[in-house]
């Protein structure tokens, strides 16, 4: 039976086989087609990844340095400062004993290839990248049902990217990141690096580093860490909150486990310690959050310096906001300042000594006056010197009234937010450009809602014509803010914001787009010291303005550069606009408002400042060599209740030190400016009647040429006297009738063709007027 059932499948198997049907071939015309958009696709995208990689790795940085990580970020930071020409140690910047870095031998084994076997178990093979993880993370991110983005991410590419902070998730951003990878690696070696990661790694709680987490979780130091303990913190870094061991226990103990079962696949503990510590509970400290580092009380200046080498570190090199602070305060870096050493030197002598102001108390809460000065070198632009208080320093890195205080600068605001770029713009009052001589009318512009002109003076108003040199000199509101409206206070604030970077005004407000904030002053948020100071030296400085700086380069523990301070300079106004602003500035520094801080060694130009009840009093002035402002006045504004200008008396006796020495130096004349003539009544040419005369400086293409038209003129409002004598020198109608009561010339007969009307004699209550009186208000 079995063998009649073995012929019968032989016979089926050996029987006849199916042919094979035919396949249609493709046409060949078709073949072709296909073949030639198959390889056309196949080169484009070759031609698109040449251009990108290409593109990748010419354009895209990949120079990284770790900066300090190879000194383990312990080291005291210097701030270097001039002195004769050459840098000495000015101070030095370091954390409190309590630092945050642990150097990679106080870091216990367990704890380390707790981080590495979760993160990275390749990474003492690789050189910066994984292919492995790489390519699937690459599959990942083109597959659509794939929530991953990139991922794949080596020690090595999580320290580049906690240093620079950036998490974008774009190609162009992971393929910088790899390049930067492979150079770190190049550059530094295995443990170095791994310190830098663990010490700069977040791990929730608001710490940055192991050391603080195992304060932080446990209150331990990194030594006294269990096995679980050391899996917990290497747990939390995939996602921090969510790992978070106060806030999701559970979370963190079960991803601890997992930590402590990869450990023991891959060798680094035995299955007796890892089972010994998955029988452990967790014990969560109730200690307060580990202390973090913090600075001693350095300088105003320094402080200053920190706050500019720290946004520079985050916003140009792009590292992150705590590994930059790590940097700055324990990384050991050379910070080479602008600070001069001798001018810092003759402000500390006056700003320390509360003598030298006015003691007298705010009726508010009792506190004195508060100063502040910043000086800045014209020739470079660099602050060289500041202080933002009065007496002895006794906060780290709080309030600097120089450079973080704002307030409102009163009528100092008058030459950088007016008359400079009226000058600039060529603006015109009654068709004259305006200028030192031009007459302009000292009175107010509108009514306000009790019916008084505005605006007023701090004196009184004369209801005359005044030169625009007297309008500065006397510190004018009325002069200002009629210069102001013929030049447009929108273009004074655009003058202001984008050519002498004035940062605090508020566009589309209506608060500072108006006369009363260009021309006297009144800002939404005020101004800081350090930026009216910046905007007046580009009056000595030729026109050119100088964003302020105060260091010029960074460099690692061995000299290396970090990085170097771009200094940003562009032309704000013309060298001729800068000239008449230096010569009308003079002029008030010298026989106006800012003669107090006149100290007669060289040159001066500036302008005083004062605001409504006297809250605010300022001079900002310069030399040819420093321009420098002050502001005085109550942390919480109050009436200053002092004789003289305190500010420009704090600004002579900084100023009057740090020039000792120096050659007296003029500034240079303008060009283009004639010297006219004109009626001080009107501020037009004058004629033979005109008594009073003023001479001033106009501009050569721009001259006054309309001759006066009132002195000499009746007045047609005045009152006539009816027995006053007629004029003898009046020409005679010979057509005009006789007085009945003036007896006729013997000498001259009467004309018999001409009767005489006895009944209408001349009446002498009509004075005779000229015609079409011209307006003498400048503008309204």
């Amino acid at each position: 039976m079995f063998e009649k059932l073995k012929e019968k499948v032989q016979s089926k198997l050996s029987g006849p086989k199916k042919e094979k049907k035919e396949k249609k071939q493709m046409p060949l015309w078709l073949r072709k087609s296909v073949w030639a958009v198959f390889v056309t696709g196949a080169l484009t995208c070759f031609i698109v990844l040449l251009v990108f990689a290409w593109y990748s790795f010419i354009y895209l940085d990949d120079e990284f340095d770790l900066a300090a990580a190879d000194n383990k970020l312990n080291y005291t930071s210097v701030v270097y400062g001039v002195k004769d020409g050459s840098y000495v140690e000015a101070e030095t910047l370091h954390a409190s004993e309590n630092r945050i870095w642990a150097d990679i031998e106080d870091i216990p084994e367990n704890l380390k290839w707790a981080f590495v076997s979760i993160e990275d178990e390749r990474f003492y093979q690789h050189s910066g990248v994984d292919i492995k993880r790489t390519l699937h993370a690459v599959l990942n991110f083109f597959n659509p049902a794939s929530r991953s983005s990139f991922g794949g991410s080596t020690i090595t590419q999580q320290v580049v990217k906690n240093i620079t902070g950036d998490n974008e998730t774009t190609v162009s951003r992971k393929i910088q990141e790899i390049r930067r990878a492979w150079y770190v690696e190049r550059e530094y070696q295995k443990d170095q690096i791994l310190e830098v990661y663990l010490n700069t790694i977040y791990l929730s709680q608001g710490c940055y580093g192991v050391q603080t987490a195992a304060e932080k979780y446990f209150g331990k130091t990194l030594d006294e860490l269990t096995l679980l303990e050391c899996a917990s913190i290497a747990s939390i870094t995939k996602y921090p909150t969510y790992y978070d061991p106060i806030q999701n226990p559970q979370n963190n103990l079960d991803r601890a486990y997992n930590v402590i079962n990869k450990m023991q696949e891959l060798g680094h503990i035995t299955e007796e310690e890892a089972e010994e510590a998955k029988s452990q509970k967790l014990k969560l400290s109730s200690g307060e959050k580990a202390q973090v580092a913090s600075s001693e009380i350095n300088s105003y200046f320094v402080d200053r310096v920190i706050d500019d080498v720290l946004d520079a570190l985050i916003n140009k090199k792009g590292y992150s906001e705590s590994y930059a602070y790590s940097l700055v305060f324990s990384g050991g870096i050379q910070i080479y300042s602008t600070m001069d050493m001798d001018v810092q030197k003759e402000i500390d002598d006056v700003y320390k000594d509360h003598s030298n102001f006015p003691s007298i108390k705010s009726g508010k809460d009792g506190s004195k006056p508060q100063s502040a000065i910043v000086i800045i070198d014209n020739n470079t632009g660099a602050i060289v010197g500041m202080s933002g208080g009065v007496g002895k320093k006794t906060t780290a890195r709080g309030l600097n009234r120089a450079t973080g205080a704002y307030r409102q600068p009163g009528s100092s605001m008058k030459p950088i937010g007016t008359y400079g770029p009226a000058i600039e713009y060529a603006a015109t009052i009654d068709g004259v450009r305006v200028s030192p001589g031009l007459m302009v009318l000292d009175k107010g512009v509108r009514e306000d809602e009790n019916g008084n002109m505005w605006p007023k003076n701090y004196g009184a108003t004369s209801e005359k014509m005044v030169t625009v040199q007297k309008g500065v000199n006397s510190s004018l509101n009325t002069i200002a803010v009629r210069v102001n409206q013929a030049l447009g206070a929108w273009r004074g604030f655009d003058f202001l914001k984008n050519n002498l970077g004035v940062t605090t005004l508020v566009p589309g407000s209506g608060n500072d787009e108006n006369d009363q904030a260009m021309a006297l002053g009144g800002l939404t948020k005020g101004i800081s010291v350090m930026e009216i100071t910046a905007a007046y030296a580009a009056f000595p400085n030729e026109g050119t303005y100088t964003k302020p700086y105060t260091f010029t380069k960074i460099c690692d523990q061995n000299g290396r550069v970090i990085l170097e301070n771009y200094i940003e300079s562009d032309v704000a106004m013309s060298k001729n606009t800068a000239a008449i602003m230096n010569q009308m500035l003079h002029n008030a520094a010298t026989y106006g408002t800012g003669a107090g801080a006149n100290f007669g060694t060289t040159a001066i130009a500036g302008k005083t400042g004062t605001t409504s009840d006297d809250k605010d009093r300022w001079f900002v002035g310069y030399t040819r060599y420093y321009t420098a402002g002050v502001w005085f006045g109550y942390d919480i504004p109050a009436t200053i209740y002092a004789s003289g200008n305190p500010a420009a008396n704090a600004w002579k006796k900084v100023m009057k030190d740090v020039h000792a020495g120096l050659a007296y130096k003029s500034f240079d004349s303008p060009t283009g400016l004639v010297t006219v003539e004109v009626c001080s009544e009107t501020g037009k040419l004058p004629t033979e009647k005109c008594v009073e005369k003023t001479s001033g400086l106009y501009f050569a293409s721009s001259l006054p040429t309309v001759s006066c038209d009132v002195c000499g003129m009746p007045d047609p409002n005045a009152p006539v006297d009816p027995n006053a004598p007629a004029d003898p020198n009046a020409p005679v109608d010979p057509n005009a009738p006789a007085d009945p009561d003036t007896p006729a010339d013997p000498t001259t007969p009467d004309d018999p063709t001409t009767p005489t009307d006895p009944t209408t004699p001349t009446d002498p209550t009509i004075p005779t007027l000229p015609e079409n009186p011209e307006d003498t208000v400048a503008t309204e």
